[in-house]
């Protein structure tokens, strides 16, 4: 028999033939033992090379495999786009881009030193609590890095004197906001879809939903019961904008009123457009502000003139939510910025306060309306202080 032959049996029939040519071959016994050791090493090598095959046949089948999966990623890019797969392993080290607020105890709380872009927010509270400002600041920061912002002004009610004066406050130019204002809804959110899929919007505000009158409502009588349509029309709005946002890689804000939900126990105050929004929005801010006596900001003459706004991150998929932030608001001017930077420099023990007088390094301050001209005529003071506090908040230095 062949050995050729032999390494086809199985081990039961080796074993036999084997032991039956050992026993009837007439060579000595020497001559046995080196047969025996020879026949022996032929098995191991024989296992040895099946095992070698039957690796080869599994790695074959494992690029097999990859051949085909590249074969259908391949397929997939072609057919629906760049992006659409990739590895996750691609995203690890991916760094979240977000636009400042403005305010930077909110940039703080919301754990990526702003609102990220390519997602989607809804900014909710009471009338006048602050909410559009609070929008239009994210724009007025967006402008500061040379970035496109779009405004859908649906309420028609957006202060063109407030914006510069906002504008004017950061140091740039609103000028060139494109300004949305179309009847209905439907004609309101098309067109921001429109703009986004160009891929040269980077901040897109809609204000607000409430306002976004549905085309069923418009073409109909005000008896006639409309039950649903915002809802439906806000459902439909997020199934085709939030997708279109992450690919443009634009930041998509909502305002949205609130509404007393009747019977409702607890807090009855609930925002409008069904709960899609909710659902598909990243991050939920919660403003309120000016209700409350204790908010308002009043002058020496008595005349209120602002209030703190406070924020409430009620919704956060990037970090922790249920964090908490203020900022003084200003009637026609904005945010007070250098009153945050020297809120936080009291509370974090960089600035020191005893009675009215504020002290920094050397230097002595009485009062916080002194204090705040000089971080007019003393701009570095007011950028070292400001870089103190960022780095104390986490959000480093700019």
């Amino acid at each position: 028999m062949k050995f050729a032959d032999y390494v086809k049996l199985s081990s039961n029939e080796r074993t036999l033939i084997f032991r039956k040519w050992v026993e009837y071959t007439e060579a000595p016994k020497r001559n046995k033992q080196v047969l025996c050791k020879t026949w022996y090493r032929w098995l191991r090598e024989d296992f040895n090379d099946k095992r070698s095959q039957n690796m080869v046949k599994k790695k074959e089948i494992k690029e097999t495999k990859e051949t085909k999966i590249e074969i259908a990623r391949k397929a997939i890019t072609k057919k629906y786009g760049e992006g659409v797969i990739s590895y996750l392993g691609d995203h690890e080290d991916l760094e979240i881009d977000a636009i400042s607020t403005g305010c930077l105890e909110l940039d703080a709380a919301l754990g990526v030193g702003g609102f990220a872009r390519g997602r989607l927010y809804e900014v909710y509270g009471p009338n006048s609590s602050g909410k559009s400002t609070l929008a239009l600041s994210v724009c007025m920061q967006a402008l500061k890095r040379d970035m496109n912002v779009a405004y859908v002004d649906a309420e028609h009610s957006l202060d063109p004197k407030l914006v510069r004066n906002m504008g004017t406050a950061v140091g740039v130019n609103p000028d060139s906001i494109d300004l949305v204002q179309a009847f209905t809804g439907d004609e309101n959110l098309e067109i921001a879809e429109i703009l986004m899929k160009s891929g040269e919007v980077d901040v897109l505000v809609v204000d607000s939903v409430s306002a976004l009158l549905p085309k069923g409502m418009a073409e109909g009588e005000i008896s006639d019961n409309y039950i649903g349509l915002l809802a439906r029309l806000m459902s439909k709005a997020c199934l085709k904008l939030t997708p279109t946002a992450n690919r443009t890689n634009t930041l998509l804000i909502f305002i949205n009123q609130i509404r007393h939900n009747i019977g409702k126990w607890g807090d009855d105050r609930t925002p409008t457009g069904g709960e899609a929004l909710s659902f598909y929005a990243t991050g939920r801010i919660k403003v309120e502000g000016g209700e409350s006596k204790k908010s308002r900001i009043i002058d020496s003459k008595g005349v209120v003139v602002g209030h703190t706004s406070e924020f409430q991150v009620v919704k956060n998929k990037l970090a922790a939510p249920w964090r908490t932030a203020g900022i003084e608001l200003i009637y026609g001017v904005g945010y007070n910025f250098s009153g945050e930077i020297i809120n936080l420099g009291v509370d974090f023990g960089i600035i020191d306060q005893k009675g009215k007088w504020y002290y920094y390094k050397e230097e002595k301050y009485d009062g916080r309306d002194n204090l705040t001209a000089a971080f007019i005529d003393d701009q570095d003071m007011y950028a070292e202080l400001g870089s103190k506090v960022k780095s104390v908040l986490g959000l480093g230095d700019e």
